[in-house]
């Protein structure tokens, strides 16, 4: 019972990936985007109208907050918070050497 009801409201994730399109209309204009992760992960982003500001991203990498839901083999993410990849925690607490 708890694994399906963690399924149907999602998981509060940070996902770290690229952001793609994922979907376009007949007029190439796109509908959806999803985030390409390592290891040939791609999580769809279910409210990209609420952040329409992603597709200021696409092709960038980033840093998504929010709940993540799978659906067979469709992983999707209600985001949270957006967090540009240069200015995420992931990256300032990176040393390089």
């Amino acid at each position: 019972m708890d694994a399906f009801r963690q399924e149907q409201s999602g998981v509060l994730q940070k996902v770290l990936g690229v952001l793609v399109p994922y979907e376009r209309d007949e007029h190439f204009n796109i509908l959806k985007v999803s985030i390409a992760c390592a290891g040939e992960r791609e999580v769809v982003v279910e409210n990209l109208p609420q952040h329409i500001q992603l597709l200021e991203f696409l092709r960038e990498p980033i840093l998504l907050e929010g709940l993540v839901t799978r659906n067979g083999n469709i992983e999707t993410i209600n985001v949270k918070r957006v967090i540009p990849f240069v200015k995420s925690e992931f990256f300032n607490s990176r040393k390089m050497k």
